[in-house]
C-alpha cells in the first residue's frame, strides 16, 4: 500500500545538507537518485555531493581504488568543504568495501577531517540520522564554558517536520526572550558554528531520532534536554514554561487555551507520523480542542540503533505498528473520529466516517506534497489545526 520510509544513507545527507561537508556516495549513482528526486525538499546546488559511477561488475565486484582516486581529486578541488563525509550505500555493504580503511586512506593524503559512516541502505533515515548526529558530536564537541543564555534546537530535518520556517513562531518566542537559539541549519553552517553547540544550557530535542544526541551531550557536557514540539497554543506554552523553569526565569507565555474548542463529533483520533512529533500533536489535541483519547502511532517500528531513545518518557503514549495490515486493523478496531496523518495512509485505512487531516511526512511521501500549506506550531498551528477541523466537520 505505502513505500517503505527514505533510508539510512537519505537520513545522513539530510542532516549533513547545511553543513561545509563534501559528501561522497560510494554506489552506481542510482543511490543518490532518490535523494535529489524524492527525499530532499531542498535546493540540491546548495549542498556539495558526490557519486561515484559503476559499470555492473565494478558494482558487484567493487572499486575502492578508483573511488579513492577521485575522491582525492574532487576534495582538492573544493576548498570551500570543512569535512568529508563517506557515505556508505548498499554496494559496500554487499561487495565487503571497508569505508573506515578507505577514510584512513584519504587521510593520510588530506589535510581535512575524514569521517565515514556505515550506512547500509536497509534501515529507515531515523537510524541514518541517529548515527549521523553521534558520529559529528563525538568528532567535534568538548566541553567549554557554559553561555547562560544559549539553547540548542536540535534534530530537526525537513523528513521529519518540513521546512525549517515551520519553526519561526517558536524561535521568535525565545529570542524575544534574549535567548541565542542554535542548532538549526540556519545558525549552523560551518564546523565551528557546530563546535558551539556544547556551549548551549539546555537542548530541545525536536524529533525522537536526535534523543540520543541529547542523551550523549547530557552525560558528557552536563546540558539537560527536554523532548517535545511545541504543537499548538498548549505546546508551545507547555514547552516555554519547561524552558523558563530550567532557567530560573519566567517567560511571557501566551494564554493557554482552555479546551474551548469542542468538536462533539470528534472525541477520538489517531495520529501516525514520526514518534514525537505524533505524541506532542496528540497531546495539542487533548489540551487545545478538548479530544478525550488521542492515541500517537509510528507505522515505522522501533529501531535497533535507537533502543534507548525510545525509553524516554516523551515517547510513552506511542504505539508502534509497522505491518500494514495490523495498522489497517487498529483503525478498524478503533474507530477513530479523525486520523491525522500524510496523505499517503488515506489510500488504504478504513476511513468509515473517519475525518482524514494530511499532514505530509517528507520522510514517507518524499516531495509529493511538500508544497501542501501546513502549520503546527504555537498560535499558527492551533488555527491550523482548527481549520483543518471545522473543514473536515463539515
Amino acid at each position: 500500500y505505502i513505500p517503505p520510509l527514505v533510508c539510512d544513507f537519505s537520513g545522513t545527507a539530510s542532516v549533513l545538507f547545511s553543513l561545509p561537508v563534501l559528501s561522497l556516495f560510494y554506489c552506481p549513482a542510482s543511490c543518490t537518485q532518490p535523494i535529489s528526486e524524492c527525499d530532499e525538499i531542498r535546493e540540491m546546488h546548495d549542498t556539495f555531493v558526490f557519486f561515484s559511477i559503476f559499470g555492473e561488475v565494478k558494482a558487484i565486484m567493487g572499486s575502492d581504488e578508483e573511488f579513492l582516486e577521485e575522491a582525492e581529486t574532487l576534495i582538492r578541488k573544493n576548498d570551500d568543504a570543512e569535512l568529508i563525509f563517506i557515505i556508505g550505500t548498499p554496494v559496500p555493504a554487499i561487495v565487503g568495501s571497508d569505508l573506515v580503511y578507505m577514510a584512513a586512506q584519504l587521510q593520510n593524503k588530506i589535510e581535512k577531517p575524514i569521517l565515514s559512516i556505515p550506512t547500509a541502505g536497509f534501515e529507515s533515515y531515523y537510524s541514518g540520522v541517529y548515527q549521523t548526529l553521534i558520529l559529528l558530536a563525538k568528532t567535534f564537541l568538548s566541553a567549554q564554558k557554559k553561555d547562560l543564555n544559549q539553547i540548542n534546537l536540535i534534530g530537526y530535518t525537513p523528513l521529519s517536520l518540513g521546512y525549517e520556517s515551520n519553526l519561526d513562531e517558536f524561535i521568535l518566542a525565545l529570542e524575544s526572550e534574549g535567548i541565542k537559539v542554535r542548532g538549526l541549519p540556519r545558525n549552523t553552517r560551518t564546523l565551528e558554528e557546530f563546535r558551539e553547540l556544547s556551549a548551549a544550557s539546555l537542548n530541545i530535542v525536536l524529533t525522537h531520532e536526535s534523543i540520543g544526541l541529547a542523551q550523549y551531550m547530557e552525560k558528557n557536557f552536563d546540558i539537560p534536554y527536554i523532548a517535545g514540539l511545541p504543537i499548538g497554543r498548549s505546546g508551545l506554552m507547555n514547552l516555554l514554561e519547561k524552558i523558563g523553569n530550567e532557567f530560573g526565569r519566567t517567560f511571557r507565555i501566551p494564554a493557554k487555551s482552555s479546551s474551548e474548542e469542542k468538536y462533539q463529533n470528534i472525541k477520538k483520533a489517531l495520529v501516525i507520523g514520526e514518534p514525537l512529533f505524533a505524541s506532542s500533536l496528540a497531546q495539542c489535541l487533548k489540551e487545545d480542542f478538548g479530544l478525550e483519547r488521542v492515541i500517537p502511532i509510528s507505522a515505522q517500528e522501533q529501531e535497533r540503533k535507537l533502543k534507548k531513545s525510545y525509553n524516554d518518557s516523551s515517547l510513552d503514549e506511542v504505539q508502534y505498528i509497522s505491518e500494514e495490515i495490523k495498522l489497517k486493523e487498529f483503525v478498524e478496531n478503533f474507530r477513530p473520529d479523525a486520523i491525522f496523518g500524510d496523505p499517503m495512509y488515506k489510500k488504504f485505512l478504513p476511513m468509515k466516517e473517519s475525518q482524514y487531516i494530511e499532514i505530509p511526512h517528507v520522510g514517507l511521501s518524499g516531495r509529493l506534497y511538500k508544497d501542501m500549506p501546513v502549520a503546527f506550531v504555537g498560535e499558527h498551528g492551533y488555527n491550523w489545526i482548527k481549520e483543518q477541523l471545522n473543514l473536515n466537520a463539515k
